[in-house]
Formats: structure tokens, sequence, C-alpha cells
């Protein structure tokens, strides 16, 4: 269970070792080096591909096939960068068909794990970062076919992707799609728990296959549908906010205590039950600000406190995740409820 370094002045050669003393200077030749239980630490940075081969200098990383390992960014030690360190920017530099930028393999009884991480895919890249039985957290992906693929993802973000966040049987917990063709898409037995899709422009967040679920999310300005289901999946405690040309909820099993404002083609289509539905006649946020708390306009953002959203997701700043600037800069930001520190923004 070794620990190697990968810096913006390391070197990719066999004669260094790898230490905080030899860095190497790319993920692709980290992977070349890298086995099971070892740790990976990337300081922050910008570092660019020069070629689509993995685990070669220059390309992009694969973890070992049959078992697992970490890779953390950092700022300036290895302990600052879980969770509010600055990260590493790794670009696909327009280098074409990349498959992955970073793809780690985890194992029943354990995890491998992406943490503090940036990529650019460039529009030439698949998946920006994937896996299986894998864990991310405060990443950051942008310009993939798939930014987050397979795996749990906690506090990221993924923006100007096809599929924002894609999986099956996994779980999204605090992330933020903003600007993807589909924000959120799971398959069977996913959960969307805390997370926020903003300006998609296919639909926000689908959940295909039963046994899914989506709560306490918010769908923003969506131009298709907000939140579309499948057989057997449930959307709860949810909103759906300025959808052009779209419904709020299509075809799901059952919508609960969920509320909507205009929706382009009305509430819902295709929908078993929908018990205890909320109509707003005012946007309940200011998105000019990035900051998705509930406001205090009377039919908008107090409609949906006095409806029982607190602390539900989204809806108010005191179990929000510290999703913009000015929100950022708010001591009262973020909230204790948010399990990494307030100061930790993603986006």
């Amino acid at each position: 269970m070794a620990e190697y370094y990968v810096t913006t002045d390391g070197t990719d050669h066999a004669d260094e070792d790898g230490s905080s003393a030899n860095p190497w200077a790319s993920i692709g030749y980290a992977g070349s080096r890298v086995a099971d239980g070892d740790t990976i630490y990337i300081q922050a940075g910008s570092y660019s591909l020069s070629n689509n081969t993995e685990n070669t200098s220059g390309g992009p990383f694969t973890g070992p096939a049959t078992s697992l390992c970490w890779v953390i960014g950092y700022e300036d030690t290895k302990d600052d960068g879980c969770p509010t360190g600055d990260r590493p920017v790794i670009s696909a530099n327009s280098v074409a068909s990349v498959a992955h930028i970073i793809k780690v393999t985890g194992q029943y009884a354990k995890s491998g794990i992406v943490c503090n991480i940036e990529i650019d895919g460039t529009d030439t890249t698949t998946d920006g970062i994937t896996g299986s039985r894998s864990s991310y957290s405060n990443c950051k992906v942008s310009n993939c076919v798939n930014g987050f693929k397979e795996g749990h993802c906690v506090g990221c973000f993924a923006s100007e992707c096809t599929k924002g966040f894609s999986a099956t049987g996994e779980s999204f917990l605090y992330c933020w799609a903003d600007s993807c063709s589909t924000g959120f898409e799971g398959g069977s037995g996913t959960s969307i728990v805390y997370c926020l899709s903003t300006r998609s422009t296919v639909r926000g967040m689908y959940l295909q296959y039963s046994g899914s679920i989506a709560n306490s999310t918010v769908a923003y300005q969506i131009t298709g549908d907000a939140f579309v289901g499948y057989w057997a999946t449930v959307i709860a405690n949810s909103v759906a906010c300025d959808i052009d040309a779209g419904y709020a909820f299509s075809t799901f099993h059952q919508v609960l205590n969920s509320a909507h404002y205009s929706c382009g083609s009305g509430r819902s289509n295709n929908v078993d039950m929908d018990i205890g539905a909320i109509t707003l006649t005012s946007d309940p946020f200011d998105s000019s600000t990035n900051d998705y708390e509930a406001n205090a306009e009377a039919a908008g953002g107090e409609l949906l406190k006095g409806a029982g959203f607190v602390p539900w997701g989204l809806a108010t700043q005191t179990a929000n995740i510290d999703v913009g600037a000015v929100q950022h800069a708010d001591p009262a930001g973020g909230g204790d409820s948010w399990p990494y520190p307030r100061a930790r923004r993603i986006g």
C-alpha cells in the first residue's frame, strides 16, 4: 500500500520512484506503476494528455483491474486535498478518442476512490471519471459524453456533458449537473438525493428502471421534461421550475410532496399517483446568483417552506450545498447538515 505523487514539476522516468521527493509528471505514467491498495496524490496545477493510451506517460489513468487504488488531488500537502483544497485540473487537450481520463475499480468489501480532481474532456472524451464499485467525491468534470459514469458520487459537479451523471444501482448525493443534455440518468436501484440539475437541454433527471428514487432534488431551467421516470420509480420532496417545453413529472409510479412552477406542458404526464402536489405561481429561487435556496416570495420560496420543505434538499439554505459564489461567501451558506465543511463549494 504505497503512496505516490504527481506534480507539475515531476518527471516520468524509471529513475524516479514517485515519492514526494521524486514525483512523476502524469497520471498515465503513475497508472503503469501502481498496485492494489496504492494511493496516488496529484498536486494542484494544470495537466494535459498527450495521447489516448492508458497508463503511459501523458495518457489517461486506469487503476488495477482486479484490485483498487485511490486518486486524490491536493493543494500543498497531501492532507489538504479532500474536501477543501484546490483541485488539480487534467485536460484531454483535444487528444482524439479518449475513452476516459480516470478509471478506478473497487471490490465488494472496499471501494476505489477519486477525490478532489477536476477534468476537462475538451469534447473528445467519452467518460471523465468512471469505474465500478467506486466512489467519487468533490470532483468536477466538463465537456465529456459522460461526466461521471458508474460509481457513487458525493459533492461532485458536471457541466456541458451529454450526461452529467450516469449509473445503475449507485447513489448520487449533493451533486450538481449544469448545462448537460441530461443532468442525471439512473438505472435500476439508483438513488438521487439532494441533487440539482440546471439548464439541461433534454431532461433534468431520468430514472430509467424500477427501484430507482429521486428525493429532495431540483430541476431548474430545463428545455425538455424536468423529471422522467419508469415503472415503479418514485420521486419525492422535489421541485421542477422554469421548464420550457416539457412536463414537471413524466411517467412515474409515485410523485410525493413535490412542487412545480412554470412548466410548458404542465405538471404531470402518465403518473399513477401524485400525492401532496404543490403548485407555485412564483419562482422559488434566485437563480441569477446560482444560489438555490428558497427565496422570500410568498407564492414561491415561502410556499415551499410552508409546505414542509425544511430541511428537505435544496429548498432551504439550512440543509443546502454551497452551489454558488454568493452563497459560498455567506457565513450561513452550506449548513451543518452538509457532510463536508461549509467552505467546500461545488461548481
